[in-house]
């Protein structure tokens, strides 16, 4: 069954004027994240959906169809098996190119939910350099730059150092985070991550419902 004529105008909208948290039925937990590291092969779309709550069955009988900023829609298959922090199946697509935003939809006989996710653009570090080297004993911080591929801020970002054992989640996007030298390890091989994202609750589901959109980029650098 495909969502009422009214409902798809007013996700075209949606599209048009930033994500919007929908309605539906408030019946199915849905889950739902998508991403991309630049790549095709590294975009996915995963939906979990659920009877009733969080805690609710996983229902593997629900329609969940995803349309593109230009219009293109698939309807996504169920499988049965973990994908990332999923552990007990998902509708799953992966290897697409990832546009501006996504439109979600999901049905189950009478129960339904819709919104839209308007995504931030691809992520690049821009600074420090990939694979240079930086000294901490010369230089008081560590600067973090970064760049939307189409000029759009995130809701929020993610700054991860692995070897330092550092990691910081920033509201709003800044574009720069800086880290004192001090906080850093004597490594041949840090590695840096910005993760970006857009997050809302999905109004017509279950308690917790949410959509996410991410974006990231990882670089590796040596320190002294």
């Amino acid at each position: 069954m495909r969502a009422p004529t009214v409902i798809l105008a007013g996700l075209l909208l949606a599209a048009c004027g930033g994500s919007d948290p929908g309605g539906g039925t408030k019946t199915l937990y849905v889950n739902a994240s998508t991403g991309s590291d630049g790549s095709r092969d590294g975009t996915w779309i995963a939906v979990e959906v659920r009877d009733g709550s969080k805690d609710g069955a996983v229902l593997d009988d629900a329609v969940v169809r995803v349309t593109d900023d230009e219009g293109n829609a698939r309807t996504l298959k169920f499988t049965g098996v973990s994908f990332g922090s999923f552990a007990a199946g998902v509708y799953l697509d992966t290897d697409f190119e990832f546009k501006g935003g996504t439109r979600l939809e999901v049905e189950r006989g009478n129960d339904n939910l819709f919104a839209y996710l308007e995504h931030p653009g691809l992520t690049t570090i821009t600074r420090p350099i990939a694979n240079t080297t930086f000294d901490r004993t010369k230089e008081e911080v560590l600067r973090i730059e970064w760049k939307d591929e189409r000029g759009r801020g995130a809701m929020f970002v993610d700054v991860d150092l692995s070897r330092a054992d550092y990691q910081r989640t920033l509201e709003g996007d800044p574009g720069f985070h800086e880290i004192e030298a001090n906080r850093l390890k004597t490594t041949g091989d840090e590695r840096i991550r910005v993760e970006r994202y857009n997050e809302i609750t999905l109004a017509g589901g279950a308690a917790g419902s949410r959509f996410k959109a991410v974006t990231f980029h990882e670089i590796s650098l040596k320190v002294e």
